[in-house]
């Protein structure tokens, strides 16, 4: 399962639309706990959630102490992405993408009630901002 998640990180980024900066990952480390949660027993959800548990937890702290003006779009980002996760069937890793080929991501979306992701270039800004 991991292997297949490692595998789908990118293509996941691409068809919920958020976004590779530090915003866009917490988001959808949000949206993969909250299904991941929903569809498997407690124990493996756990086992499955402990890495961006920690990721998420950091990066608030991070935001928090040294970057406060990423604050708000953190919890904007972590609130987008339990509302996307909270709408899966079962959790985008296990989604065989290869089957999607010839679909198109806005097809993709529709498909998936991925929707309510940020517009493109949303939290690019995000990318500046921790350097600062």
């Amino acid at each position: 399962m991991n292997k297949r998640r490692a595998q789908n990180h990118d293509i996941e980024h691409m068809v919920t639309g958020f976004c590779p900066s530090q915003v866009g990952e917490i988001a959808l480390i949000v949206a993969n706990a909250v299904s991941c949660s929903a569809y498997f027993r407690t124990d493996l959800a756990r086992e499955m959630n402990n890495y961006g548990a920690i990721l998420t937890s950091t990066a608030v702290s991070r935001a928090g102490l040294h970057y406060p003006a990423v604050l708000p779009a953190l919890f904007e980002g972590i609130g987008l992405g339990y509302t996307l996760g909270s709408k899966q069937k079962r959790p985008l890793f296990m989604t065989r993408w290869e089957e999607y080929l010839d679909w198109t991501i806005a097809d993709i979306r529709e498909e998936f009630a991925l929707t309510d992701g940020p517009a493109p270039g949303y939290w690019d800004w995000v990318f500046e901002a921790f350097r600062g």
